[in-house]
């Protein structure tokens, strides 16, 4: 069987017509697939990151799950980012007890969130969001604050959250300033459902003790002189669940304030005993005693992340006000690179009060991108194709052999 001059020019078109339609395919393709490493954060008012923990910056960082994607746009910078949510979850450590003593002698220790998944798509299951230029709700600037009407379309503005007669509870106000292309947009951490979790409990401390439960508290956080003892202290504290709803405040599309109200724990004021820095070695049987509060999530208001930058303060917060700023940046070059997506938001508690939360997306795309994939109806035309040449070929190699 000979191959003439004309075969080579037959199959040089043939490489050019499989060439031509794989790359109108490949086109036709919208987004490709990167590899996604980095971590979540997030901080529950003055110094909670979440998890709680005093390790170095950054406080709070839950890392993405080997194997996690995103998947970006075709075209020019900034390239819109779409992410699927998967079974399991994108975000995850483990779960751990952290004493706090050192943020808040009212609380010992706090069992911390540490799963997420996401993006959250209601009825605590994951769906789809993508990140875009100017994919965040309202106006580029605003400044808005609990009582006013939400800025979807107009800045509503609002002076100071102390004096103005318009704000209501939480005294708080959120401000948006977009920077470049502002991109950004909603996506709502799964807290809660499809194997995800939220906050666990709380200890309360009850310095004084509880009707018919205990005199005091023998702990040096409380003023007692028994350092580091780990035997009965004579303390009592309140397990409290943490209010978790089933998705994040941060990250919510601009809208109207969530509730979140979850029932006090049966007998869940118990004596306990401590050490020094406010972990719980050993909680005793139920007292008896009445059912202790919960910390309710009383209202929150969350808003989307950007790449701009946010501000979110909360003046009557305990203590002293919360004023936290906090800037995004996308240093992608034709997708590859770092970003990150900045958000705030407020809540009010019924034992905590008021509080600024503030979140981040620290996200980097390490690059590897695979090839873009063919649609089905590109995967017909290539087989077509395929077996046209195929049966060209033993043609022409019938008629020269």
């Amino acid at each position: 069987m000979n191959f003439n001059k004309t075969h080579g020019i037959g199959l040089l078109a043939l490489s050019v017509a499989l060439g031509m339609v794989l790359s109108s395919t490949a086109q036709a393709q919208t987004f490709n697939k990167y590899s996604l490493t980095g971590n979540s954060r997030s901080q529950i008012g003055d110094g909670l990151p979440l998890p709680i923990t005093f390790a170095p910056a950054p406080d709070g960082a839950v890392p993405i799950q080997p194997g996690a994607t995103v998947q970006q746009a075709q075209g020019a910078d900034p390239k819109a980012m779409k992410v699927i949510g998967t079974p399991n979850p994108n975000f995850s450590t483990n779960f751990k007890n952290q004493p706090v003593f050192a943020l808040n002698k009212a609380v010992a220790q706090v069992r911390t969130s540490l799963i997420l998944n996401g993006p959250w798509a209601g009825t605590g299951v994951v769906g789809t969001r993508t990140f875009s230029a100017g994919g965040r709700t309202g106006p580029a600037n605003f400044a808005w604050c609990p009582g006013l009407a939400l800025p979807l379309t107009a800045d509503p503005g609002c002076g100071d959250p102390l004096t103005d007669t318009r704000v209501t509870t939480p005294k708080g106000k959120v401000e948006y300033q977009a920077t470049g292309n502002q991109f950004g947009g909603p996506f709502e951490a799964l807290v809660g459902g499809a194997g995800s979790k939220g906050g666990a409990s709380v200890v309360l401390m009850l310095p004084g003790g509880f009707a018919g439960v205990g005199v005091g508290c023998a702990h040096p956080a409380v003023g007692a002189p028994n350092a580091g003892q780990t035997a009965d202290t004579g303390c009592v504290g309140i397990f409290s669940p943490i209010a978790v709803d089933t998705h994040a405040v941060a990250g919510r599309p601009i809208g109207p304030a969530a509730t979140n109200f979850p029932a006090p724990i049966p007998n869940n004021i118990r004596p306990m005993a401590i050490t020094a820095n406010g972990n719980v070695t050993r909680v005793f049987g139920p007292t008896g005693a009445p059912t202790g509060p919960v910390n309710n999530v009383e209202v929150s208001w969350g808003f989307p992340y950007t790449t701009g930058v946010v501000k979110v303060s909360a003046a009557d917060a305990l203590g002293s006000p919360e004023v936290f700023t906090l800037t995004g940046a996308d240093n992608r070059v034709d997708g590859i690179g770092s970003i990150s997506m900045v958000s705030g938001g407020l809540s009010d508690r019924t034992l905590s009060g008021s509080n600024a939360n503030r979140a981040w997306l620290n996200w980097t795309i390490p690059g590897g991108a695979p090839a873009p994939s063919i649609s089905n109806g590109g995967l017909v035309l290539l087989s077509a194709l395929m077996l046209g040449a195929t049966l060209w070929m033993l043609r022409r190699a019938t008629r020269t052999a």
